[in-house]
């Protein structure tokens, strides 16, 4: 039973590994950039980090319906370079900005982030 599972079984665990590592862990600490952003500092990470990602994740539930992309032979493509990928952009975003070693800030537009913090949690949902 396991061995013609094993591959969805990753799938999940990796899917809920990767947003939980993320989700709010790393989110919390990536900083607003921008003084003239339209959300303010109080409600920043409130708006950004939460309402964002419970929007998105419910949108990404609500689309399977519609779309069934990739197949379960493919499944685990998608799922990997979706965990690679959201690591990468949110380590490289505005995160603890005043302790950062030898990793740049690549992203560091208030706007940028709030799309990747859409996306992120959109595929989640989808996957």
């Amino acid at each position: 039973m396991f061995l013609k599972t094993w591959l969805h079984l990753f799938c999940i665990w990796l899917n809920f590994f990767s947003t939980l590592a993320i989700f709010p862990t790393i989110q919390l600490f990536i900083e607003k950039s921008d003084t003239n952003f339209f959300i303010p500092n109080n409600y920043y990470k409130d708006f950004i980090v939460f309402l964002t990602f419970n929007v998105s994740v419910t949108l990404g539930n609500l689309l399977p319906k519609l779309i069934r992309k990739p197949g379960p032979k493919f499944i685990a493509i998608p799922v990997i370079i979706r965990a690679i990928l959201a690591f990468v952009f949110f380590a490289l975003c505005n995160f603890k900005p005043d302790q950062r070693g030898f990793i740049p800030i690549l992203f560091s537009n208030d706007y940028i982030y709030w799309i990747g913090c859409a996306v992120f949690p959109f595929v989640f949902g989808y996957l």
